[in-house]
């Protein structure tokens, strides 16, 4: 196959040979485009896995479609499609060696989805455990909610994901239950040198993502830390 890059609205069609193509009108071109606002469009990458939804349930919402399906690494947007009451076909992209996607998912990460409600602005968490990215990945679906069936049991601070890493680091933590949490980096020294979450959060599943460009290689703790729960990983920063 071919990857092609373009910086304009254009479509192109290659006969069985491949020995010509045919650009089609601006006028054909725009029957391709979709609704996304421009806020929530994804740059393409080089690598792409494709998640393909069947169905989609959210209690209290009847779905319609101009509502989008968002996928995250963290904090960055790495895919968004339109709603649809047939199969959802949703492409996230994955991390390469451009610079517009620093910050994508990497092999071995597990996208969080959101749905955007259209008529509100509300966004809204969606549950479920999806099979690990990787570049090429085809992975059935066969139902998104919002019910509570992956809500934590208990407090929990999850491995920060890539670890070595270079600058750029997630890390994942549960609460049980809405509370007051922070979310510290120190280093050697124990000198507190970021403050990378802190407030009142919502009983589930949240991503930080902590880009430390502005810090020197060497090995940092990373402590979450709320009225009932702390703990402390070590992580280490290689540049």
């Amino acid at each position: 196959g071919y990857w092609l890059n373009s910086y304009t609205n254009q479509v192109f069609n290659w006969g069985l040979e491949c020995e010509e193509s045919e650009l089609l009108s601006k006028i054909e071109v725009d029957n391709f485009e979709n609704n996304i606002p421009e806020e929530y469009r994804v740059n393409q990458s080089t690598e792409q896995g494709f998640y393909l939804i069947e169905n989609i349930e959210i209690t209290g919402h009847t779905l319609d479609e101009n509502d989008l399906i968002l996928a995250y690494n963290g904090n960055i947007l790495t895919g968004s499609v339109e709603y649809n009451h047939d199969l959802i076909v949703l492409p996230v992209m994955g991390r390469d060696i451009s610079e517009q996607t620093i910050g994508y998912i990497e092999t071995g990460q597990k996208p969080i989805l959101k749905l955007l409600k259209n008529s509100t602005g509300q966004i809204i968490n969606l549950n479920i455990d999806l099979e690990p990215f990787r570049n090429l990945l085809v992975s059935n679906v066969q139902a998104l909610s919002n019910n509570n069936m992956n809500m934590p049991s208990g407090y929990v601070m999850n491995s920060a994901y890539p670890n070595p890493f270079n600058p750029v680091t997630n890390i994942s933590y549960g609460i049980p239950q809405d509370g007051e949490v922070s979310l510290n980096v120190y280093d050697l020294q124990g000198r507190n040198i970021i403050l990378l979450d802190q407030g009142l959060k919502t009983a589930g599943n949240h991503n930080i993502e902590w880009n430390a460009q502005n810090y020197p290689s060497g090995i940092y703790f990373i402590k979450l830390t709320s009225k009932e729960f702390s703990q402390t990983q070590k992580v280490t920063l290689i540049k």
